[in-house]
């Protein structure tokens, strides 16, 4: 738990001695001085068996109310924190699904009352209102509390080694439990973490005096409580650093307890314990994390030897201790590539150690003067000088990377790399594959990630069945970086990431190569390691291409390539299959589907090649996709006026949540019927969009498909799209829809290349990744994309910058700054199979994350969004989430929200651009407290890279409301 008086960690540092330096074995430019780039050759098994479940382990988050703890409903039910657990709740597949919150029982009130029974006692009795808004808001956003049994209702309790209050205690306990199983069922309850009290040897105890005893005490009742609802409820602790046991005397003493100690509680046998949870923060690094952990898990198992099977997690996983610390890299580049090396190094402690869960603790809300640089998701803009007073959000790259990370697969791919770089990580997966595939919603495949670990050790829930049968876990056998640092080589600007297909082979021998070129005139086993030499790959004999399938893709496609950065043109071979697409100043449609497209991923143009070849500069600000373009507006202005307070939310809980709201169980989807209660369209009013000064690209939201233009749809001098989508279409799938919902093969290859928080955007080196694709894809087309998150890449933190950095920025520049959120996304492209082998070349940074995403193009409709809710913010601004529980793909190309409003049956506008991904968009008009507002009926639909659309989702109503 982060305190303002934590003790700073010393900076980890890095000893040069034993850093792999690739330039020893490269010459150096005579000319230039500069050294030659380093190949890394990596190949990815796509079309063999697959090596092991992927279990997203890191799908978790936290927070802590502000002092006091007494009194933390101002803070937990306030708009803001509403607002920003709606985002965390709808980051895309269900990138989180887990909130950990200190001081959860404080939103308790308590008395004690005279019971006049047997005889006259005094028994506490609880108020549990405020922790139902709280916990039915993170429901209705599909997020798990992680539920720490933590905080002192009503100050009640002083002595847990009184006997009358460890009573009370276990009965807390099972009132808490009884009232939320009875009101999200005992399958959404099941699911929880229960936790022990945190970081006990910390001492922070709410005025409540824990002894060792008395802690003990309390687990026992924490555990007699959640067995009297029911005995699979699962309790873990401690929460603690685990340290020497002169600083963790609880740690250590809980879990020699639970190996061969005696329960308070009947039958006085060691208490059970589900998990064990520990602390271990990085050095501003990641791979320290991994090192800490370890050595405490070792300790554990070595120690307690009737624990060996009990999971173990690390649920306060972040890179540095003291979350309010204003820190640069936890802005910019350096946190997502942090990210994502952690998760990928955790990869092999999964089966070995039995390793289920890594939290960075970074849902905090930030406050002046710092925005971008404390350990949050969002940042927030409070804009007390405005009338009304209100909050606006921009959502930081440690958010997005949650979102590439929830785009791979739950089966992982082997994959082979040479030479080995110790900073360069990474995760091949893929979904629908052959081997354990199938047909899988994004909802039941992240259920069943959520419940295996859970079912496959405890007694089934009461009346339902497992959604998959209980295993052991999995074994995961993909051979991985050692954790280390280096020094890579040569500084160069960004060059191309080519995809070459070469000719068919014969997936039997593995082919041995030298250092010059890979020839297929011998067959390759795509299943084998290929150690290839810094050159390229060919095909002996030319191959003709098949006729794909797919009645919405292309016979064939045209000789280019596709670049990530300053292109450098190739001249393709007739053996070789390039795929063009272009950037995203005016082009249209999917790339080997209609035309190239650069659709870009929240950012501006992408630095591509054309369809004639031609170079595209890589310009981070010309002509940026939702409307941020070259001119910022207001750059120079700071609007700052207003205090530099934490806003005075006070203990407005924003969207009415708590409010009742029965038949939870159900649907969400069943909320077009305009139901303005159920506490889920709070604030918002008003009607049309019109003057939406610069338009969100003004795409046509008619059924015409991703082919037509997605910057010419509108008319009218706003810029909004006055195209509109008549009454009695709400479920329509659009021309590239029909047939049953269905998903296929995809393959999502994730590499990051971080080293702490060192930057060196010219020392870059190139990547060679080739996939072997399975046998029945060959001849048709597969849709590839490139998402990226980079050092020298402008996102939202360097475009707030960028326009002066102002504490309460104006709505043009709020536009300008949101348009770099996400990152950059290069494609969709169409590309053409010839052969069983696909080759991507790309450069990495330092810092640097790309994802490649390959998927086959499947006819069906991708499925329905569903759940669309909407959190009124001003008259003039409104938050729209929904699911994607029933979308079957992850290749999603951007989700169209459309908003009516005269009444369900439309006329609809569309309001969004073409660049959300995430299963929410912040709707601003560019006046507040304009002649028209918010209010009516909003509706979203997906589509996919391939241009299939799902039917829209039922409408839902935003209400009129006060936003004071």
């Amino acid at each position: 738990m982060d305190t303002q008086h934590g003790t700073t960690h010393q900076q980890h540092r890095y000893d040069d001695r034993h850093v792999h330096n690739p330039d020893k074995h490269h010459n150096r430019s005579a000319k230039s001085g500069r050294r030659h780039n380093a190949d890394v050759k990596v190949f990815v098994d796509g079309g063999g068996k697959v090596s092991g479940f992927l279990h997203h382990f890191w799908r978790s988050t936290g927070l802590c109310p502000p002092s006091s703890h007494s009194s933390p409903q101002p803070f937990l039910l306030s708009q803001d924190e509403a607002l920003n657990l709606a985002l965390v709740g709808s980051a895309p597949h269900q990138a989180f699904t887990q909130v950990r919150i200190h001081w959860l029982l404080d939103l308790v009130n308590a008395s004690l009352e005279w019971s006049v029974g047997a005889e006259v006692v005094m028994t506490p009795v609880y108020n549990f209102s405020q922790l139902d808004t709280l916990l039915d808001h993170l429901y209705h956003h599909h997020l798990r509390p992680g539920f720490e049994l933590m905080g002192n209702p009503g100050g009640i309790f002083t002595d847990l080694e009184n006997d009358t209050q460890v009573i009370w205690w276990r009965d807390l306990v099972t009132q808490t439990a009884a009232r939320y199983t009875g009101r999200y069922g005992l399958e959404w309850v099941g699911s929880w973490r229960w936790e022990t009290w945190n970081e006990p040897d910390h001492h922070d105890f709410d005025n409540l005096n824990f002894t060792v005893q008395g802690f003990l005490n309390y687990y026992d009742a924490c555990r007699a409580g959640l067995d009297a609802v029911w005995e699979g409820m699962v309790l873990g602790g401690p929460g603690g650093s685990c340290r020497d046991p002169g600083f963790s005397s609880m740690c250590w003493a809980l879990l020699t307890h639970c190996h061969q100690g005696t329960s308070y509680f009947p039958p006085h046998m060691p208490p059970r314990i589900d998990f064990i949870s520990i602390h271990k923060k990085g050095q501003e690094d990641a791979d320290s994390i991994l090192t800490e952990e370890v050595h405490t898990i070792n300790i554990i198992r070595r120690s307690f030897p009737r624990l060996h099977h009990v999971p173990v997690i690390n649920d306060e996983g972040d890179f540095l201790k003291g979350w309010w610390r204003g820190l640069a890299w936890r802005a910019d580049a350096r946190y997502p590539a942090m990210v994502a090396r952690a998760v990928a190094q955790h990869l092999p402690l999964v089966p070995s150690m039995r390793y289920e869960l890594l939290s960075f603790d970074n849902a905090f809300l930030n406050y002046r003067p710092s925005f971008f640089d404390q350990r949050t998701l969002v940042a927030r803009f409070q804009m007390n000088s405005s009338l009304p007073v209100h909050v606006q959000m921009v959502k930081k790259w440690s958010y997005s990377v949650m979102g590439l990370l929830a785009r791979l697969g739950h089966r992982l791919l082997p994959h082979y790399t040479s030479p080995h770089l110790p900073n360069l990580s990474m995760i091949s997966s893929c979904r629908s594959c052959d081997s354990g595939g199938g047909v899988l919603t994004s909802g039941e495949a992240n259920e069943i990630d959520n419940r295996l670990q859970f079912l496959a050790r405890h007694p089934q829930i009461p009346g339902t069945a497992p959604t998959t049968p209980a295993a052991a876990t999995p074994s995961i056998t993909v051979p991985l970086s050692t954790p280390g640092t280096t020094t890579d080589s040569t500084p160069t600007t960004t060059s191309p990431s080519s995809i070459h297909t070469s000719t068919p082979t014969t997936p039997s021998t593995p082919t041995t190569t030298s250092p010059s070129s890979i020839h297929t005139s011998t067959p390759i086993t795509p299943s084998t390691p290929i150690t290839t030499s810094p050159s390229s790959i060919h095909t002996s004999t030319p191959i003709t291409p098949s006729t794909p399938t797919t009645p919405s893709t292309p016979t064939s496609t045209s000789p280019s390539s596709i670049h990530t950065s300053t292109p450098t043109i190739e001249t393709p071979s007739p053996n070789t299959t390039n795929v063009s697409e272009v950037d995203d100043a005016g082009r249209d449609g999917v790339a080997g589907i209609c035309r190239g497209v650069n659709d870009s991923f929240g950012s501006s143009g992408n630095g591509v090649t054309d369809s004639a070849g031609s170079s595209v500069s890589d310009g981070d600000g010309g002509s940026n996709s939702d409307g941020g373009g070259s001119s910022d507006g207001d750059r120079g202005s700071s609007n700052d006026g207003g205090s530099s307070g934490d806003g005075g939310r006070g203990s407005s809980d924003g969207d009415g949540e708590g409010s009742g709201d029965g038949g939870r169980g159900s649907s969400d989807d069943a909320e077009g019927s305009g139901d303005g209660g159920r506490g889920s369209s709070d604030d918002g009013g008003g009607s049309g969009d019109g003057g939406r000064g610069s338009s969100d690209d003004a795409e046509g939201s008619g059924d015409s498909g991703p082919c037509s233009s997605d910057d010419g749809g509108g008319s009218g001098d706003d810029g909004v799209d006055s195209s509109v989508n008549g009454a009695g279409n709400d479920d329509s799938v659009g021309d590239r829809g029909g047939g049953d919902v269905g998903s296929s093969w995809e393959v999502t290859l994730l590499l990051t290349r971080s080293k702490g928080t060192a930057t060196n955007a010219s020392n870059s080196f190139t990547v060679r990744v080739t996939v072997a694709i399975p046998k029945r894809l060959v001849g048709g087309v597969l849709v590839a994309a490139m998402y990226r998150l980079g050092w020298g890449q402008k996102g939202p933190y360097e475009a707030w910058q960028e326009v002066g950095s102002p504490e309460e920025p104006s709505r043009q520049q709020l536009k300008y700054i949101r348009s770099y959120e996400g990152g950059r996304r290069v494609g969709p492209v169409g590309v053409l199979v010839m052969g069983p082998v696909l080759q991507v070349t790309l450069k990495m940074t330092l810092p640097d994350l790309q994802l490649l995403h390959l998927c086959q193009p499947h006819p069906a409709t991708p499925g329905q969004v569903v759940g669309v809710r909407t959190m009124g913010v001003t008259s003039s601004d409104v938050l729209v989430t929904w699911t994607d529980e029933r979308i079957t793909t992850r290749c999603i190309l951007r989700y169209e929200v459309e908003h009516s409003v005269r009444n369900r049956g439309g006329p609809y506008r569309r309001v969004s651009g073409k660049t959300v991904t995430d299963n929410n968009f912040w709707y601003s008009l560019p006046r507040l407290l304009g002649s028209v507002t918010v209010e009516g009926w909003y509706r979203v639909r997906v589509v996919t890279y391939w241009g299939s659309v799902g039917p829209f989702s039922p409408p839902h109503y935003h209400h009129h409301h006060q936003y004071q």
